[in-house]
């Protein structure tokens, strides 16, 4: 991997625990802290240490009786990562299971490699495929997929007879070329998801989960309208055994290899029909509204804002620019009948769950957080239509995306057959319910192995294992991050904001209006859930990387980020704040369609001094989440160039970037990004011995410094390169004052060297028990703790 000339230690990662040659076992809580219950579909990450499994195919997934047997259960397993630099073991494992999850209970499961016999799943999940079509069977379920035509999903069956068979009366959908996503420019003009079909191809396919995923770009038909497509979509669909449930993961993006630019449009809805028309249909605003529809009829549940006192200040729709953009407080729910509009009702905070139903079945179909990505409508009509408006027509100014970034929406569809008992019903009639639906996905829950295997493991820290610490598990109550991340004050207004995905547009940075800026403290939501199982830390942590993952402009389709020749020719094709420039088309077209367009601050990338791909990195790793880890090599690639071909200095400019690299390239062994890491590490070699290096002779101050010294102590560790040691050794001169506030970098330096001065200077003759006390803030000192405590591996 590294010539000889560099390599001097060991670099695998000898010091982890490798597991022993016996049967072990990882208890797997899930802990249900909402009081509601959750649906049955488990899907979660869980890190293995070294040497624990070579294959998916030795794990299996059970339970323990009470005499401590273990009994297998039908389980799916993928692997995310593996331990490349040792044994090329598991590092971390996507786990799929169904699970009864009980309102405020806690429910545990043995991860194992024992020789355990697997029953089947009670539903078979199937899938079949052909150039035309993807079909999958869950058991109640069949759902077909047009692969050339995309326009979401062109069958569902309910086996109402339960024999295993489905027929034409069981479809519960009437598709047409016209359903799919639909977006409606300024002129009136339609673009359609099956008019620019890319690929609809099964991702992950197993005994409990399958799952599809279907790309284009919405065209008018005929070649009309806009010649570069209005806008792409990236469709995530899952499948689960036992199930009606579809769960969607859409984005509509703006990341085409070559700048479309910012083209406005009216409206972007997915459409779907239910076949034979609806006779009734519910909405939930604040509180259900049910109603019969008659021909020509539908009902609108529309929120335009975030509902609070401060629904007119342009700051608090997301923006910092003066455009004001909310019409009215809250939402409204409207009946549409021949060209007239009703208000039937209307009030501050919509849930948005649109339930449409005739004599055969029905469909249920959850956004979540609706209200608070305003602005949001959900439209029912008697002809059986269901327009879900993610961006919708009612909104009082035109849309737009800006090049490079997205939206995501996470939306449910539960269909059910009125003959077939549906597994959300209940009472004597066997209703089902559809804020039963919306409560139980609202509040998935997701596995977690005890904080001393996630420890051992050294699970999302970015040096590796830790020592468990005493105290200061939480530092600010997640509470406190709820409030300035959702806006959960009375000026803020209590949502998100347009185009938003769990983030504000002042947050956490202080100076900043384009969002987080604290590369470590306030990127870990998720790692504190995992090491805390605090359900604030989890939900915070969700949103907050769903938003990272999709609206920030940075992600370029059909592009290598690591195909450039240096860091000027990689500004030029790519996007991120204040330090590329992507060229953006300038034709007629453009200008003619977009008419309607307003001004307003950009959700960057964060720029080199605050750059990170913690939130993919987690996201990836708790939740298997595939978009997440083809954006990690995208930041990877961003931080590697910047440091990569430019004069080497010490700063958190370089210090961060260089850190999102080697994080990457840790993870994955990544050829590419390991090439330019060697480009790295040669372009700073002149900085060795030169003394002393960072600090206010040299005008950085300390904490810059110490950023920096991270990035190049996790890479004296990683590749065992005796110049990155030798940096390190440099760097720790004149930095003895502040050797708590250098504790990663003295660690390091201890147990590659053996030196003693290093492990005195943070310890100060003592045990280096405050090392595991702020742990919360994100700067992981146990993982010093634990180095520093370790045989050192030096030459």
């Amino acid at each position: 991997m590294f010539s000889q000339r560099n390599v001097w230690f060991a670099a695998a990662p000898l010091f982890l625990a490798v597991a022993s040659a016996a049967a072990w076992e990882i208890p797997l809580t899930l802990d249900e802290q909402w009081d509601f219950g959750a649906v049955p579909y488990i899907t979660g990450g869980v890190p293995l240490l070294a040497g624990q499994a070579k294959e998916a195919s030795e794990l299996r997934l059970a339970v323990k009786d009470a005499d401590g047997k273990l009994t297998a259960v039908p389980a799916q397993f993928r692997v995310l990562a593996r331990w490349w630099r040792a044994d090329n073991s598991i590092r971390w494992v996507l786990v799929d299971w169904s699970a009864r999850i009980r309102p405020s209970r806690k429910t545990v499961f043995y991860l194992t490699n024992a020789k355990l016999a697997v029953p089947s799943p009670k539903a078979v999940l199937s899938v079949g495929r052909s150039d035309e079509a993807i079909t999958i069977t869950t058991g109640p379920a069949r759902f077909v997929i047009d692969r050339k035509k995309f326009a979401f999903l062109r069958h569902a069956y309910i086996d109402e007879d339960k024999n295993g068979e489905f027929t034409a009366a069981e479809d519960l959908l009437a598709t047409t070329a016209d359903c799919g996503t639909v977006i409606e420019d300024t002129y009136g003009r339609r673009y359609f998801s099956g008019e620019g079909t890319r690929s609809v191809e099964v991702i992950e396919s197993g005994p409990m989960r399958v799952c599809v995923r279907a790309r284009g770009v919405h065209r008018a038909r005929g070649g009309a309208g806009y010649k570069r497509g209005m806008y792409s979509y990236d469709y995530i669909m899952n499948f689960y055994a036992g199930s009606s449930d579809v769960n969607v993961d859409l984005v509509i993006g703006n990341n085409p290899a070559k700048s479309a630019g910012s083209p406005t449009f009216e409206d972007a809805s997915l459409q779907i029909v239910l076949a034979g028309g609806a006779t009734g249909s519910r909405l939930y605003g604040a509180a259900p509204l049910d109603g019969k529809l008659t021909d020509g009829e539908s009902v609108c549940l529309y929120q335009d804002s975030n509902g609070a006192e401060t629904w007119n200040v342009p700051r608090c729709s997301g923006y910092s620019t003066g455009t004001r953009t909310a019409g009215f407080r809250g939402y409204r729910i409207i009946k549409r009948n021949g060209g007239k509009e009703e208000i039937i009702t209307q009030g501050d905070h919509a849930r948005g769950v649109a339930h449409i139903f005739n004599d055969r079945g029905g469909l249920i179909v959850h956004t979540r957080n609706f209200w608070q990505q305003f602005p949001k409508a959900v439209e029912v009509s008697a002809d059986g239509s269901l327009r879900l408006g993610l961006f919708p027509r009612e909104y009082r100014v035109p849309h737009y995306l800006e090049d490079a970034s997205g939206k995501g929406h996470e939306i449910i569809l539960h269909f059910y057959s009125r003959k077939r008992s549906s597994g959300y019903a209940s009472g004597p009639a066997r209703r089902t319910w559809p804020h039963l639906v919306a409560t139980l996905w609202d509040n998935r829950v997701y596995p977690r192995p005890p904080l001393t295997h996630i420890a051992a493991t050294g699970a999302l820290t970015d040096v590796g294992p830790f020592t468990v610490p005493t105290r200061g598990l939480v530092g600010y109550p997640s509470e406190h991050h709820a409030r300035r991340l959702f806006m959960l004050d009375k000026y803020k207004g209590h949502a998100y904001g347009w185009q938003v995905y769990g983030s504000r547009w002042e947050t956490h940075g202080g100076h900043s209006s384009r969002g987080a800026r604290k590369t470590l403290k306030h990127d870990n939501y998720l790692y504190r859930w995992l090491v805390t199982g605090n359900r604030g830390w989890l939900a915070v942590g969700n949103d907050r990387s769903r938003h990272f993952r999709d609206v920030r402009c940075y992600r370029i389709e059909d592009q290598d980020p690591f195909s450039f020749k240096d860091w000027a020719e990689f500004r030029q094709a790519n996007r991120s704040e204040d330090y590329t420039k992507r060229p953006q088309p300038q034709d007629e077209q453009i200008k003619k369609y977009s008419q309607g367009f307003w001004g307003r601050s950009t959700w960057w990338l964060p720029n080199p001094a605050h750059i990170a791909l913690d939130m993919a990195y987690d996201r990836y790793l708790l939740f298997g989440d595939v978009r997440a880890f083809e954006n990690m090599r995208i930041i990877a690639a961003h931080g590697g160039y910047f440091v990569a071909y430019q004069k080497p200095f010490v700063h958190r400019q370089t210090g961060w970037s260089w850190r999102a690299l080697e994080r990457y390239w840790e993870l994955t062994g990544d050829k590419d990004a390991e090439a330019c890491l060697m480009k790295i590490i040669k372009n700073y070699e002149p900085l060795i011995g030169k003394k002393p290096l960072g600090g206010p002779s040299d005008g950085v101050n300390y904490w810059f410094t110490q950023v920096f010294s991270r990035a190049i102590a996790m890479t004296a560790l990683h590749t065992g390169d005796k110049r990155m040691l030798e940096l390190c050794r440099t760097l720790a001169v004149g930095k003895d004052r502040q050797r708590a506030y250098y504790c990663t970098l003295f660690s390091v330096l201890y147990h590659l060297t053996g030196e003693q001065k290093y492990k005195k200077l943070v310890f100060r003759d003592g045990t280096g028990e405050g090392l595991l006390v702020p742990w919360s803030t994100g700067d992981y000192p146990a993982t010093a703790h634990w180095l520093l405590n370790q045989p050192p591996k030096k030459k």
